[in-house]
């Protein structure tokens, strides 16, 4: 049903369009449309997707359809982790930027897929353990993360969205 590729260049505008789409199912219920607007118009556009897409630590990786429509994507980032961000024995970690799948995949396992493509990566980098951080307000994000092993690790960023401040906190798990 989807295709799981590498994000090229050319992706980039596609991808904006669908993270401004993701973030607006997952937090519309929390802000003002115009704060979520605002925010979005400058977090989500072809340029910062195509940094992300190009950056040389990353790892960027979408799920298409046969007419090529984006459905999910995921954004692997190598490297360290923040000082408040810790694993046993010191493993080296690779950041679980992003993971984000269209309503319309809700509960159709996609979220898993992309899951278990990004964890393949970072077994064949050697990497050890995964860290990201994650909205204190996304609870469907938070349970699916605790529900494949990650451990709270500390309060992470506040994230701006016009007058409204989302707290989040970083998660590991030791692979």
């Amino acid at each position: 049903m989807f295709e799981i590729k590498r994000l090229l260049q050319c992706d980039a505008e596609k991808l904006a369009k669908f993270q401004t789409q993701a973030f607006y199912d997952a937090y519309h219920t929390l802000h003002a449309k115009e704060d979520m607007d605002a925010y979005c118009s400058a977090a989500y556009t072809p340029a910062t997707a195509l940094a992300d897409i190009i950056h040389k630590a990353s790892d960027c990786y979408g799920a298409f359809d046969s007419a090529s429509a984006l459905h999910g994507y995921y954004i692997l980032m190598h490297i360290p982790m923040p000082s408040i961000v810790t694993l046993p024995n010191r493993v080296f970690a690779s950041e679980l930027k992003r993971l984000y799948i269209a309503k319309s995949a809700y509960g159709t396992g996609l979220g898993n897929r992309l899951y278990n493509h990004a964890l393949d990566i970072v077994q064949k980098r050697g990497v050890e353990g995964l860290w990201l951080n994650v909205s204190n307000r996304n609870y469907r994000a938070q349970t699916f993360y605790q529900d494949r092993g990650f451990n709270y690790a500390g309060n992470g960023p506040k994230l701006t969205v016009g007058n409204d401040i989302l707290t989040s906190s970083y998660l590991t798990l030791k692979l």
